[in-house]
């Protein structure tokens, strides 16, 4: 199998296919181009998405917080909590997991999130620090937004640009490649600041 995510026959084929709706309190389901489920648990459904930060070696924490939260804020909802998840290859060092840490901690606190809890585990399955986590946020009082309420002739707001977050990524892990002059090197490796749409 290539390596990145399963294309969308490979996903629906092999994982979602497989998935059965058993519970009433479960609103949003998985499917393709879905990044969250919600849950009804009285009031105001709780939406929850989880993501793994795989790509990227380098702005780690601020990637792990703000991507989750993001997939949230798309879906209408408030984030409330993250749970994270680091798995830590035997060669990194306190310091390497101290600041991934404090990234996470920092970016959380711009967006007014709790880090709830998580798990930590040194294992020689990963070759770098590999975070996960999974929000849990609360939809807004006109419930929740998927993209199956989308229609033709919907219009579509891009708060930013397209290519934010890769281009934040490629820039800050392969600046060595790039050929950039150093001043668009630096608004590119810049744009990690833009990419909370929270």
């Amino acid at each position: 199998m290539r390596i990145g995510k399963l294309d969308n026959d490979q996903l629906n084929k092999l994982v979602l296919s497989k998935l059965t709706h058993c519970r009433e309190e479960v609103l949003c389901s998985p499917r393709v181009g879905v990044d969250c489920a919600a849950v009804n648990l009285g009031g105001r459904a709780a939406v929850m998405s989880t993501d793994p930060i795989t790509s990227a070696a380098k702005n780690l924490g601020a990637l792990t917080v703000h991507i989750n939260c993001n997939d949230a804020a798309a879906a209408g909802a408030e984030p409330i909590g993250l749970l994270v998840t680091l798995l830590i290859p035997p060669h990194a060092t306190e310091e390497e997991v101290g600041q991934v840490a404090d990234d996470i901690v920092a970016a959380a606190n711009t967006v007014n999130v709790e880090i709830i809890g998580g798990h930590t585990e040194v294992t020689d399955a990963v070759n770098r620090i590999v975070a996960s986590a999974t929000i849990i946020a609360r939809a807004g009082e006109a419930g929740i937004i998927t993209p199956g309420g989308m229609r033709e002739g919907d219009d579509i707001v891009l708060t930013k640009w397209a290519g934010l977050e890769g281009t934040a990524v490629i820039a800050a892990d392969y600046s060595d490649r790039l050929s950039l002059t150093p001043d668009e090197l630096s608004t590119a490796q810049d744009f990690i600041g833009d990419i909370c749409v929270v």
